[in-house]
């Protein structure tokens, strides 16, 4: 049984010993008659197999590459170009390729050799083929330049005209492209043609952005508008000229105010009626404009404010001296807590009142703030309870997040709940069942009082003119437009900063930081020398 077993493996070695003789007898007559080299190579790089292909590329007889040493090829089976040397001193150039087989048992490198040698020549006669021609372009090139050189001299006059055609058109492009003005040529369609640098800086977009629009497509939709029928009697000829304001709008939103100067031209290439188009940037000029104009407004505001803010002051003194004169004689039992809320209520409303006095007459330069320690969370609590009637009878809910053991704040305490409720009350007067979330919090030296609420929003003109004295958006609601830039005014005054975030429909948030001294030196220094550098 033993020997059955022994005979059947050795039949069965025997079985595979003659496939793969045949096998290397089917690979030896394919490799055979191929054009391209073939050759095997063992771990140590000797030769142990190659066809006659790679005999002819080395120059060989046959059999003579068996057993030589080859070496080991680095390449893949991505290729790459060798060199050879025939046993003739011959040089031909092959590109080998590598991989990895089982031959004889062992696991050996076969090599695929081409011979890329007539290929390369042909590369390199096609190579000096376009060197030929380039060279003979070139010599073309100079027999027609200097053709054309002796054209140019037989033609003086047609030249010097020619050239001052091109230096007038030169001046023009440089006017064009550097002059300090936004310029543009447009079509009839009022399509931009052509713009120059200054347009450019002016509304921040890049030309290729510039070219694909029409004019009317960089104005505001009014101005667009208003002007269209005089852009159409420009093109007809009706008018030569003409000269505008209209608003800009730039790549990022925002607005331009530009004089706008538009001529009528023909093109002399196409022959076509082209409009020239100069655009002035004149924002700044505007701005200034407007805040003269509000100067004045302000001068005489605060000289009116002044005048009635002395005449209500001495009654307002006399009423919060009465009420507190009142709670002084009141027995401390035996007196209704209602009459003594209302007492306090009448006290805490005059003081407020002389605060709008102080504010008023500080607005108007004639007079000026004491300041204290004060605890930011308290204020802004009085604030909250301050505003609960109105926040009631709105169905408003006012949320605080306040960071507690925050330090105090050297500042005129009613100044800041002036500020504080102002904000608070826009927003509870916003709209109806709004909410509105108040927080506090420490930011270094600084603390930062959030308000925001869930209210309409504004609309980016609106927000323009949120800090200009008597803007308001409630004017129908009795809003006078004097809280926003009264806050502005002592928030600055604080060496603080105030910025409102509002978008349509998704409410508005008013962030205000002001700065924490804790130093009793800081404080020492504001009382004798104001605040601190």
């Amino acid at each position: 049984m033993i020997s059955d077993a022994a005979s059947s493996r050795s039949s069965m070695f025997q079985m595979s010993s003659e496939d793969m003789e045949a096998t290397r007898a089917q690979f030896e007559a394919v490799v055979r008659d191929l054009a391209d080299g073939i050759v095997i190579v063992d771990s140590d790089g000797i030769v142990r197999f190659h066809n006659p292909a790679a005999e002819q590329l080395y120059g060989v007889r046959a059999g003579g590459l068996l057993g030589s040493f080859f070496g080991i090829a680095s390449v893949s089976s991505r290729g790459a170009e060798v060199e050879i040397l025939g046993s003739q001193g011959t040089r031909r150039v092959a590109e080998l390729r590598a991989s990895t087989v089982n031959w004889n048992r062992k696991k050996c490198q076969l090599l695929s050799i081409r011979d890329i040698t007539e290929h390369i020549h042909t590369k390199e006669e096609l190579r000096k083929a376009k060197q030929l021609l380039q060279d003979r372009v070139s010599q073309r090139t100079e027999e027609l330049r200097a053709t054309l050189v002796d054209l140019k001299r037989e033609t003086t006059g047609r030249k010097r005209t020619e050239a001052e055609l091109i230096d007038s058109e030169e001046r023009f492009r440089l006017a064009f492209e550097h002059g300090p003005l936004g310029k543009a040529i447009v079509d009839a369609d009022m399509r931009l043609l052509n713009v120059n640098y200054g347009l450019q800086e002016m509304l921040r977009y890049s030309t290729s952005e510039l070219v694909r629009c029409r004019l009317t497509d960089i104005m505001h939709i009014d101005d667009a508008n208003a002007n269209q029928e005089l852009f159409e009697a420009l093109f007809a000829g009706n008018i030569l000229q003409h000269a505008f304001e209209a608003r800009l709008l730039t790549k990022d939103g925002h607005v331009v105010i530009s004089r706008i100067t538009m001529s009528r031209a023909h093109s002399r290439e196409s022959g076509e009626t082209i409009g020239i188009v100069m655009f002035e940037n004149i924002t700044s000029l505007r701005k200034a404009q407007e805040a003269s104009r509000r100067h004045e407004r302000m001068v005489a505001i605060g000289t009116l404010a002044a005048g009635v803010a002395h005449e209500i002051n001495n009654p307002v003194g006399a009423a919060l001296l009465a009420a507190e004169t009142a709670i002084t004689l009141l027995p401390e039992k035996g007196i209704s807590p209602i009459v003594r809320q209302a007492l306090d209520n009448i006290v805490l409303g005059m003081e407020r009142c002389g605060q709008i006095i102080r504010n008023t007459l500080r607005f108007s330069q004639q007079s000026d703030c004491d300041r204290a320690l004060c605890d930011v969370n308290r204020i802004v609590r009085q604030c909250r309870d301050l505003v609960n009637a109105t926040s009631e009878r709105r169905g408003a809910t006012i949320d605080l997040h306040l960071e507690e053991q925050l330090p105090p704040m050297f500042a005129n305490e009613l100044e800041i709940q002036l500020t504080i409720l102002n904000i608070i009350q826009n927003s509870v007067q916003a709209g109806d069942n709004i909410t509105v979330k108040v927080s506090t919090r420490c930011m270094g030296q600084d603390v930062e009082i959030t308000i925001a609420d869930n209210g309409p929003g504004l609309t980016d003109e609106q927000r323009q003119h949120l800090f200009d004295p008597f803007f308001t958006t409630r004017r129908q609601e009795g809003g006078t437009g004097l809280g926003l830039s009264i806050a502005y005014g002592i928030v600055e005054d604080n060496d603080g900063t105030i910025e409102i975030e509002s978008e349509l429909g998704k409410g508005t948030k008013t962030q205000i930081v002001l700065p924490l001294w804790k130093s009793e030196t800081d404080i020492s220094d504001l009382n004798n020398h104001g605040r601190p550098d």
